[in-house]
């Protein structure tokens, strides 16, 4: 019994121990500015090889500029969904403190990859990344919302709970 627990731990745990370690990662210099823009212009080598480099780097600017904030948003999207199903533990009803703990621990968690990016040369903290942090938590907050209850509906359906128009609904969170 005391393995399973180990497993579990393992399951649900590591994921986001690891996630969370890839973000911090992208906090330190491999992160900067320059890096992702070296990382547009290979891509755009690789995909239009036949397209003499262009002296023009504006355009490729706007989509770097654009990818950072992207990946902000998808930072913390995958780490507010890991977070939730690190704290669900594999309960299938969501539980309210898998929210409350989820928003505790990206708000410390969005603290401390923001002091890694002030303590580290070269890079700085915008308010906007926050923006986009929280951005990304809250529609994996909506669409998490919206998977439980569409779960719901169908453990409803398959347990032969469906309601006529005269009955008042039963809710079980």
């Amino acid at each position: 019994m005391r393995k399973r627990k180990w497993l579990k731990a393992l399951l649900y745990l590591v994921p986001l121990l690891l996630w969370m370690a890839v973000v911090i990662a992208g906090s330190t210099r491999l992160g900067r500015y320059e890096e992702s823009l070296a990382f547009i212009q290979w891509g755009a080598q690789i995909l239009t090889p036949e397209l003499p480099p262009s002296h023009d780097i504006w355009p490729l600017y706007q989509i770097n500029t654009a990818s950072r904030e992207l990946a902000h948003i998808a930072a913390f999207g995958i780490f507010t969904l890991l977070s939730v199903r690190a704290l669900q533990w594999g309960k299938p009803r969501l539980k309210w403190q898998s929210f409350v703990g989820t928003l505790g621990l990206g708000i410390l968690f969005a603290g401390s990859e923001a002091l890694v990016r002030f303590r580290t040369l070269d890079r700085h903290v915008r308010l906007e990344q926050f923006v986009c942090n929280a951005v990304g938590a809250l529609l994996v907050f909506g669409l998490t919302l919206l998977y439980f209850r569409i779960k719901y509906g169908e453990d409803q359906l398959r347990e032969g709970n469906s309601m006529t128009s005269d009955e008042t609904p039963k809710r079980r969170i």
